[in-house]
């Protein structure tokens, strides 16, 4: 809690929890359709930014990372995996919720291949 309402001032302020239950919701949804995909991921990461711009408005920038492990389809699994990154913010639900209310949510990820 804020100390001008009588709080420590400590802790997490509102829009980072916001922020990171986007974040969270985006990441599972995103694993479970690779997974339903049956994507060969072999590594999978993501940093989420926010910023609160003049007029007062959240935005939210997801930049997953996918490494997918080689395979006899990957170039079929890295364009399906571009696609899920996208198609994963859509299918989250508290994105969706978000979007509604007035909060821009963008997806700028990226698909490699393992080393």
């Amino acid at each position: 809690m804020p100390v001008l309402k009588g709080g420590s001032g400590e802790g997490v302020e509102p829009k980072q929890l916001l922020m990171s239950s986007a974040a969270a919701c985006y990441l599972m949804t995103l694993v479970y359709m690779l997974d339903q995909s049956r994507i060969p991921v072999f590594e999978l990461s993501m940093v989420t930014e926010g910023e609160t711009n003049p007029d007062g408005h959240l935005t939210i920038i997801h930049r997953p990372h996918i490494i997918l492990k080689n395979s006899e389809s990957t170039s079929q699994n890295k364009v399906m995996a571009e696609t899920l990154q996208q198609s994963a913010e859509e299918n989250c639900q508290i994105g969706q919720l978000l979007t509604k209310s007035d909060v821009q949510i963008t997806v700028e990820g990226y698909v490699s291949l393992e080393p």
